[in-house]
């Protein structure tokens, strides 16, 4: 928290920002542990408004990118659209661990759409492109396309 805020907050201050994090973090992983053992879970907690919208710009076609945010459960808004019958792959950038991976895989058809690994780039640019020509939702979380160090 200093790194980000220096001396703009207090140290007060940034200790409650840190807790909520920490908290946020902890009830957005036991949403997805919920998803997992009760199918209906992001049915009941997501509200989804405005499919009008959604509907109108796949008749067009090309495909709809989402932009979304680490703010609040982004896992689960890819998971409602695809209890919907929506197509979604979400850009998402996985770890090296191998056992990460095999849980995701192992696991992701509780969540109802596709990840695209966002490394290596070129890869993922081809995947992005690939859904969107088969008239797929692409969810890109804006916050995580920094550059890779």
């Amino acid at each position: 928290m200093s790194a980000a805020f220096g001396e703009t907050y207090s140290a007060a201050t940034k200790n409650g920002l840190a807790k909520g994090v920490q908290d946020h973090f902890a009830r957005n992983l036991m949403d997805c542990f919920l998803q997992l053992v009760d199918p209906e879970h992001a049915r009941r907690s997501v509200t989804i408004e405005g499919l009008e919208n959604l509907d109108a710009a796949l008749a067009r076609r090309n495909g709809i990118i989402g932009l979304g945010a680490h703010i609040g459960n982004f896992v689960l808004v890819g998971t409602r659209l695809g209890m919907e019958g929506y197509p979604v792959s979400t850009l998402f950038r996985l770890l090296e661990d191998e056992r990460l991976k095999a849980i995701i895989a192992r696991h992701l058809p509780s969540f109802h759409q596709c990840v695209i690994p966002s490394s290596p780039r070129l890869y993922a640019i081809r995947q992005v492109f690939k859904a969107l020509k088969h008239n797929q939702i692409v969810f890109i979380l804006g916050d995580n396309l920094k550059q890779e160090r």
